[in-house]
């Protein structure tokens, strides 16, 4: 680092201790100790950097520090800002300086402005400290750029020079290396029989017991009927894979365990203890991949992957595992130290190029997925980063290659786990919301939901949370797998957790997210308390309007005060609710009118309860059952099971026919008709026997007895009418159609004739037939 750049540096520093020396906070009002012990490790780390002393691990480490402060320092801005603006209100309601002011107020103004010189004063120091660490930071960055450039480009022989120094001198170099293999192995110079017996037992009391288990258990699994849905199938999936791969992973990992406690001191790490741990890490790879892509019956693909991708698919990631976790740890054991320079090289290029070709196959393979085929720029991204980096290794650039390689593999890991454990978790709380699942039948019968047609409010939002949630995951982990800088992710880090500012609004990402975390689980709640208020209600004698009317208002009411909440922990200002207030009237008068009006309707409909649900009701063309009454609409079910949402306006401003107002009971009418000539005081006796035998009819009650009138003398037929009253009006029509089968049957049993209408007709003339 120049001397120039770091006087510029230094500069400030002077004004770094002062504000240390006077006590001014940084962030949260940090102690004065605290404050030297950051000023006496900033002049460390620029000592060091002066020094150029600082290797790419202590910058790495050293710009963390750095962000660490600039972020304290930053946040003692803000703070700062906010105590200033407070101190400005307070002067601004003294107003300006008068001639004659009381003492009080002469007082009060002379300790705002002195709170207001001590407040701006420190901004300044948090302001000069904060463009001090944004300096250091740059330097450590560019500083911390070049050496990894230094590293990436760093190149070492291409691959023909290689070839031409492996096949130069091919027997000398492999003699050697068998020497050194000979002299530095365990097996041959520190392995003794009792070691070599421990560690078979090891493997075979791991094989004896995965065996054991497999044929225990996995008969049972397979006879047993596991739910169609996602989570059933991967359940079964990966029962039955672990039963079936556990003799492999359980003796590679006793074998493993064995290796490590014989052989953990000994250093470099051997040959068959690099092998039991990779192959101990591929068979737990392996086992993965099986349940996720390629299940052992009766386990069932639950991802949105063709069967014939899924299986070839699952092979190459099988021969990704094998390069990645068996073969090239292996560069670090006594067969590969025991290679020359240019023998590790050749090694390292051959399997880079496998690996290569395996990737680019499975990115290829990604193309028939629903929901990866628009996304193929990242799979011809990927694959031309494999393509550049099988490039970059051949020409010698090998750092450059292998950071390449550990990029994209560690980015194809993480999607694929992300992506699987996000759809397993969508599963699971589809399944709360609409009951899908038994899991969450059983959840739902806690909330006091049991049909599946009514969802569990609030579990949308955690849906949409948890998704999020899975991106946000996503996204970072590829930000640690790409390397970033330090100062990126503490900038990325601040910026989430401190926020950032539009004007006068603060937004605070956490926050915000931290505020629908909680607003989705107070709404959970309040569904959760409105369903057992609900199932305690159902016990006592408070007739059905009441009861749902009351649930109803608890759960507005619970879902107000879940905003209100989440407002609250997102960081609102309550005070400024009245401006909020005078917008949305703004808005009431013109967009928001019939909003407003059929919310006031509804809450009408619950208090005064002119229709209630289960009420056979007739408004406007609308004819049926009341569903659902909500805040905003109702929802009628018309007799051919169609749904009508009506706007509850319609209901407080229009005539609405009622049937079931005060209670069930309700008048039928039956016209019926007979013919000419026949008895009709027979005809009333058979009326009122049938209506009295009809167990819906009311008989004993004086004001609703059956009655039959004798309505008028038809075209074609005497007309009677019979009038009756049933219990429960909803059984009207089918009351109805119960007495005209009997009155049909009744007629022809007593000869009485219902006649149809009939017209004669009389032909005085008629072109060409005799005339009379």
């Amino acid at each position: 680092m120049r001397s120039s750049t770091l006087q510029k540096l230094l500069i400030p520093l002077a004004a770094v201790a002062l504000w240390a020396a006077g006590g001014v906070a940084a962030a949260a009002e940090a102690p004065i100790d605290e404050l030297r012990a950051m000023i006496d490790q900033v002049r460390v780390i620029e000592r060091n950097l002066r020094w150029e002393r600082y290797d790419v691990k202590q910058l790495t480490e050293a710009n963390k520090t750095v962000a660490n402060f600039k972020i304290k320092a930053t946040t003692c801005i803000t703070n700062k800002e906010a105590e200033l603006a407070k101190v400005n209100a307070a002067l601004a309601q003294l107003g300006e300086k008068k001639r004659g002011e009381s003492a009080e107020v002469i007082k009060q103004r002379w300790q705002h402005e002195s709170e207001r010189a001590a407040i701006e004063t420190r901004m300044a120091d948090c302001n000069a400290l904060a463009l001090h660490l944004a300096s250091l930071q740059e330097e450590l960055d560019k500083q911390l750029k070049q050496r990894l450039e230094a590293r990436m480009l760093l190149k070492g022989p291409d691959i023909f020079t290689v070839i031409g120094r492996v096949l130069k001198e091919p027997g000398t170099w492999l003699l050697d290396s068998g020497r050194y293999i000979k002299k530095n192995s365990w097996l041959i110079n520190q392995a003794v029989v009792l070691d070599m017996l421990w560690m078979v037992s090891a493997l075979l009391l791991g094989l004896g017991i995965g065996l054991w288990l497999r044929r225990a258990w996995l008969p049972a699994v397979r006879q047993r009927k596991w739910p169609k849905t996602a989570g059933g199938r991967f359940g079964a999936s990966a029962l039955a894979s672990s039963l079936h791969e556990a003799p492999f992973v359980l003796a590679s990992l006793g074998t493993a365990i064995s290796l490590g406690i014989l052989t953990y001191k000994i250093d470099p790490l051997p040959l068959f203890s690099a092998l039991a741990y990779g192959f101990t890490l591929y068979f737990i790879a392996k086992l993965i991949t099986r349940i996720f892509l390629d299940p052992v019956a009766p386990g069932q693909l639950f991802l949105d992957i063709p069967q014939p991708v899924a299986q070839p698919m699952a092979r190459r990631l099988r021969t990704l595992f094998v390069i990645v976790l068996v073969i090239s740890p292996l560069g670090n054991t006594t067969i590969g130290l025991s290679l020359p320079d240019f023998g590790q090289s050749l090694a390292h290029t051959i399997v880079r190029i496998i690996l290569a070709i395996n990737i680019v196959w499975v990115l290829w393979l990604f193309r028939y997925l629903r929901g990866v085929k628009r996304q193929a720029w990242f799979r011809n991204l990927l694959s031309l980063v494999l393509i550049v980096a099988v490039i970059a290794d051949l020409a010698g650039y090998s750092n450059l290659s292998g950071w390449m390689f550990r990029s994209v593999f560690g980015s194809l890991v993480a999607f694929g786990l992300v992506m699987a454990a996000a759809h397993l978790v969508r599963d699971l709380l589809v399944g709360l919301e609409y009951g899908g699942t038994p899991l969450g039948r059983k959840v739902r019968r806690f909330f006091g939901l049991r049909d599946t047609e009514q969802h569990l409010s609030g579990v949308f939002w955690v849906r949409m949370l948890v998704t999020l949630g899975f991106w946000v995951l996503l996204a970072w982990l590829f930000v640690l797998i790409w390397d970033l800088s330090a100062s990126a992710v503490q900038d990325l880090n601040h910026l989430i957790m401190e926020g950032f500012q539009i004007g006068s609004l603060k937004i605070v990402p956490s926050r915000v997210l931290l505020a629908v975390v909680t607003l989705a689980a107070l709404i959970a709640v309040s569904s959760w308390l409105k369903g057992r208020v609900n199932h305690q209600l159902e016990k006592s004698p408070m007739e059905r309007g009441s009861r749902e009317a009351v649930v109803t208002v608890l759960g507005y009411s619970g879902v107000l005060v879940a905003v209100l909440i989440a407002l609250g922990v997102a960081g609102i200002d309550f005070a400024n609710l009245a401006i909020i207030a005078g917008a949305l009237s703004v808005g009431i008068g013109f967009g928001l009118q019939n909003i407003v009006n059929n919310f006031v309707s509804g809450l009408i409909l619950l208090i005064e309860r002119p229709v209630k649900t289960g009420d056979w009701i007739v408004v406007g063309g609308t004819e049926g059952h009341v569903k659902r009454i909500r805040i905003r609409s109702t929802q009628i079910q018309t007799f051919d099971r169609a749904d009508v949402i009506v706007p509850n306006s319609e209901l407080i401003a229009s005539q609405v026919t009622n049937w079931m107002l005060r209670d069930s009971t309700g008048r039928v009418r039956v016209p019926i008709g007979v013919a000419y000539g026949s008895d009709t005081q027979k005809v009333k006796e058979i009326l009122l026997k049938i209506a009295g035998e009809h167990p819906e009819v009311i008989t004993n009650n004086p004001g609703q007895v059956p009655v039959v009138l004798f309505m008028d003398f038809g075209n074609s037929a005497l007309n009677f009418e019979l009038r009756i009253f049933v219990r429960d009006i909803d059984h009207r029509l089918q009351v109805k159609s119960d007495i005209n089968f009997a009155v049909d049957a009744a007629f022809r049993e007593a000869g009485i004739e219902i006649p149809f209408p009939q017209q004669d007709l009389h032909v005085k003339n008629w072109p060409g037939l005799p005339k009379e």
